[in-house]
């Protein structure tokens, strides 16, 4: 298995990169703009690896800006051949969907 590795150092304070295996994935969610799949990161620790056709930068660039106890943590983004693949942080839970009352 082939482990990728992001070459963005600069959000989350560590200078070491994420390595992920993007062979070990699991859909735990899907929507218009993509997938979303629990990935584990080079210690094992869950991360959330959100998959979309098309680059995304204005979410990308909103996430690398936030940082609030009640919002996902943004990891890193890297693009693979047409896939881009942005990292967060995995909270276990479900979709805030099912949270939501009409």
């Amino acid at each position: 298995m082939k482990a990728v590795t992001s070459i963005l150092h600069k959000v989350t304070g560590s200078q070491s990169p994420i390595r992920w295996d993007e062979h070990d994935l699991t859909l735990i969610g899907s929507g218009s703009s993509g997938r979303v799949f629990l990935g584990k990161d080079q210690s094992r620790s869950p991360i959330a690896v959100k998959e979309a056709h098309i680059r995304e930068l204005d979410e990308v660039k909103l996430l690398q800006k936030l940082s609030h106890k009640n919002i996902v943590k943004y990891l890193r983004e890297e693009t693979k051949e047409e896939t881009s693949y942005i990292l967060l942080e995995y909270v276990p839970g479900g979709s805030i969907i099912l949270f939501q009352h009409i």
